[in-house]
């Protein structure tokens, strides 16, 4: 691995480990900047596919978009689940 490889993974290690963690999500969940952007959302009359939406995160969002008016379109590997 070169110089400037290294220098690039460990600065995306650090971002990684400030932003894509369960402490980095807990301190954006708590910030009122994200959280009024979400709750202002207005959904209705729009028309998303979301794809893994039978678990996880997919499941979240296909239900949060429902239930803000949106039409959701769940693309799953399972049709059962």
């Amino acid at each position: 691995m070169g110089f400037w490889q290294a220098v690039t993974a460990t600065q995306w290690y650090i971002l990684g480990r400030k932003h894509f963690t369960a402490t980095g999500w807990e301190r954006a969940q708590r910030s009122s900047a994200y959280r009024s952007q979400l709750e202002a959302a207005d959904l209705a009359g729009k028309t998303y596919m979301v794809t893994g939406a039978n678990s996880g995160i997919g499941r979240e969002v296909a239900e949060t978009i429902a239930t803000r008016g949106g039409s959701v379109y769940m693309v799953c590997r399972d049709r059962t689940r």
